[in-house]
């Protein structure tokens, strides 16, 4: 008899531990989901979720398109090839500021442009360790340049 009496006083602590059992597999798997409601919750449990490494930058393109009286374009200022086809065919340039220059008639101009990539999306999350990989790339975006002479337009990309 004393064992069963011992037994229903302790069913309520077993009830709260499968309670909190419970809970924390919930945290579990909203750190682990990808959609903004994980992350949201994970951010609320801060040092139990970790978030995969930096998201990747996106690619970044310019696209040359000259007059015939543009004999060459420079676009190492920028990270891109010297001399660089002026037929619009994609350039791969870096980010940031930089200077591109070309020459028309025996002048040669230059233009200080800045370019900046598109970051994609942040990493997974996961429970205490951080997840492999990095996050999503961003989109790739694709500048424009028209050379004609002293005279040029630089177009900024469709966000």
């Amino acid at each position: 008899m004393a064992c069963l009496t011992r037994m229903r006083k302790s069913f309520p602590t077993l009830r709260i531990g499968w309670v909190v059992m419970l809970l924390f597999l919930g945290i579990l798997n909203g750190c682990a989901d990808e959609a903004d409601e994980g992350r949201k919750l994970c951010k609320r449990f801060g040092p139990l979720c970790q978030e995969a490494g930096e998201r990747k930058e996106g690619e970044i393109y310019l696209s040359v398109y000259a007059s015939e009286g543009v004999s060459e374009v420079d676009l190492s200022g920028v990270g891109g090839p010297n001399p660089a086809s002026s037929d619009g065919s994609r350039h791969r340039i870096q980010p940031g500021n930089g200077t591109l220059y070309w020459t028309s008639a025996e002048t040669r101009y230059f233009l200080e442009i800045s370019v900046h990539a598109n970051p994609g999306e942040p990493g997974k999350y996961a429970l205490l360790l951080p997840p492999p990989g990095k996050g999503a790339q961003g989109k790739t975006r694709i500048y424009k340049l028209f050379l004609s002479g002293g005279y040029y337009a630089f177009v900024n990309p469709a966000e």
